[in-house]
């Protein structure tokens, strides 16, 4: 999963994989889980974006989802 400003950017927000632990998947259940961590967000601002998620399965790469994000200011400290 990579978010970014715009889908035009090359530099990205956020990179979130199964190799860094920001994607977990299910296996028979199906089920993709998301978590960026702390150290993973501390970098981002608040502001809009646009995310994609992509599946590799052997050679094929299958997207899988996109869209918008907004990314908030922390409101409780």
């Amino acid at each position: 999963m990579v978010v970014r400003e715009c889908a035009e950017d090359s530099a990205f927000l956020l990179n979130l994989t199964t190799e860094n632990g920001g994607i977990v998947l299910g296996g028979v259940a199906g089920t993709i889980d998301i978590e960026a961590t702390p150290t993973q967000t501390s970098n981002l601002t608040a502001g809009d974006g646009v995310y994609e998620i992509e599946l590799y399965v052997g050679s094929d790469v299958i997207g899988f989802a996109k869209g918008n994000v907004k990314i908030y200011q922390e409101i409780i400290r």
